[in-house]
């Protein structure tokens, strides 16, 4: 079965107008959802109670509840650039027009008139270069305006510059190679293609979240064992009262990016690592780091990520 058999052997339905619907339907909840915590946030109030046992001033609190409204309107500006840019594709078949272009330049490079690899990895080039202008603005703003105005950004102009050309390059590598995978299982997979598509992409999500934090990581950030010492054995006991398979914790240098701190966790089965941002280290006390630790282990004990990866995939 190729692409263009599929319309021919499945019933008629409209596509389209169902994929507006959700589109739209999605903008709507999502800004509901955004307005009603913009408008909690722009209500000034004192430190709740449960607050106020950690160190935490009026002003670093008031401070903190002027960053999120500032944060989140540039949020939903970026957000529905790219809803409106959907939509405009959508609604006035851009696709078929892009896709018609596809196929004609494959035939100008000499490929054959049939094949369905070139022109799909040519569309997908475009996309990402769809998404790099349409995206990029926001991001400049926010590194650069919003997080250097509240004292979080690290990131100079020529980090800035790497991070968005390998960023790039991983995407030339990686999405053409993607897309060839799918369209492949789609020409054998026959009547039931959807059925094996899922399941390839499943595979596919599985195997990037091993190469993403063991390969593609360290070209971006530096990774190091956390000394030995009393955060550590805080650390390993924590992890070992949940029966989390703990193997190592690394120290991340995100200081060289921003003034955030963070921490997180990865890796399968028995061989699970701890992710520390340095500025966390820098910034808390071996108790506090200890407290946003069991956050993140609460996640991993109640399945959080399987169960979120169950919803993604139905």
């Amino acid at each position: 079965m190729t692409i263009q058999e599929i319309p021919q052997n499945i019933d008629p339905v409209p596509y389209k107008e169902i994929g507006l619907a959700l589109m739209i339907a999605k903008v709507l909840i999502e800004t509901y959802v955004e307005s009603r915590q913009y408008r909690r946030l722009g209500v000034k109030r004192s430190i709740p109670d449960e607050l106020k046992g950690l160190n935490i001033s009026e002003q670093e609190f008031q401070d903190a509840r002027i960053y999120s409204r500032a944060k989140m309107r540039l949020d939903s500006s970026a957000l529905a650039s790219r809803h409106q840019s959907e939509l405009v594709i959508v609604i006035f078949n851009f696709y078929s027009i892009i896709w018609d272009f596809c196929r004609k330049q494959s035939v100008a490079l000499g490929y054959d008139a049939e094949s369905e690899y070139v022109p799909a990895i040519i569309f997908i080039l475009i996309e990402i270069a769809r998404s790099l202008v349409l995206n990029t603005p926001f991001t400049i703003y926010s590194t650069f305006v919003l997080e250097e105005r509240f004292g979080f950004n690290k990131t100079t102009k020529f980090q800035f510059i790497k991070d968005i050309f390998i960023g790039l390059a991983l995407k030339l590598i990686f999405v053409p190679l993607l897309v060839s995978i799918i369209i492949y299982v789609i020409q054998i997979g026959g009547e039931y293609f959807y059925i094996y598509v899922e399941v390839a992409v499943i595979i596919i999500a599985f195997i990037a979240m091993w190469i993403y934090p063991n390969f593609i990581a360290p070209l971006l950030n530096k990774f190091e064992d956390l000394e030995e010492g009393d955060l550590r054995k805080k650390l390993e006991k924590l992890a070992e009262s949940v029966n989390y398979p703990l193997k190592k914790i690394y120290v991340m240098d995100a200081s060289r990016r921003t003034a955030h701190s963070n921490a997180y966790l990865y890796g399968f089965g028995k061989n699970k690592r701890i992710v520390l941002f340095d500025t966390l280290v820098k910034q808390l006390d071996p108790p506090q780091i200890e407290a946003v630790l069991c956050h993140e282990l609460g996640h991993w004990k109640m399945s959080h990520s399987i169960k979120n990866m169950i919803v993604a995939f139905t």
